[in-house]
This record gives structure tokens, sequence and C-alpha cells, in this order.
């Protein structure tokens, strides 16, 4: 992807991942989320960063998200559940351009079941959390 897009739109979409990241150590910490699988949060938030505050097209973003599961891919039902919450994160870009609204828009969709996360039963298989 940053072969293709140049340096600087591959410095600005991973490093949103760094502010992504940095926000994530916050929620672990924070009472609101214990138990959930905050890990289901980094990536619409790192992609409504992408497509809100840096001004990426929705099709980067996606193209960038598809990159990024090609070379860190740990299971495909990781990498399904992270593009399915990348499509979240996107749709929150394009309503919030403010990093501290976009934080906001994806704690509400957690808190509200919007997101994808890995089921804890038996077998791999993705659930709304």
């Amino acid at each position: 992807w940053c072969l293709t897009r140049g340096p600087d739109a591959c410095a600005a979409g991973f490093g949103n991942s760094d502010f992504a990241e940095a926000q994530l150590a916050l929620w672990l910490q924070d009472p609101r989320f214990e138990g959930f699988d905050v890990n289901a949060m980094l990536h619409p938030l790192w992609f409504a960063l992408n497509t809100g505050f840096s001004g990426m097209s929705d099709s980067n973003a996606r193209a960038l998200g598809f990159a990024h599961e090609m070379d860190w891919r740990t299971s495909y039902v990781d990498s399904a559940r992270d593009l399915l919450n990348n499509e979240v994160g996107i749709a929150i870009g394009n309503e919030y351009w403010r990093p501290t609204d976009i934080v906001a828009a994806v704690e509400q969709a957690a808190l509200t079941g919007r997101l994808w996360c890995i089921s804890s039963g038996g077998g791999a298989a993705l659930t709304s959390c």
C-alpha cells in the first residue's frame, strides 16, 4: 500500500495507528470497558482517524486495511473482525473529524454493540459486541 500511495500517505495512515494504540492503553484502564474486547475498538479508531482527521478517501482507507491484514494477519477470524470494524471506523470518520469526537464516537459504538468481536465460546466466530 505504501509503495503505491507514497511516503506521505503511508506516514499519515500509519501515524494514526500510533494515536489509536495510545488510546487503547487508556481504554484498557477505563472501567466502562472492563471485560470488553477493547482490541475491537482499535481498528475503528484508526480508520476513523484516517478518513475523518486525515481526510483519507474511503477507498484508500479500505486498501490500507486490506494491505495491513495481508501483512499482519494472525488468523482469518481476526482479520475479518478488523475489516468489519474498519468499516465502522470509516463511517465514523465520514461524520467526525476532531480526534476527541472520533474517540467518543468509537466508545459509543462499543457501548451500543456496533462493533465486531471474536466470540469467547468454543470455536472461532465473530459476534457483535
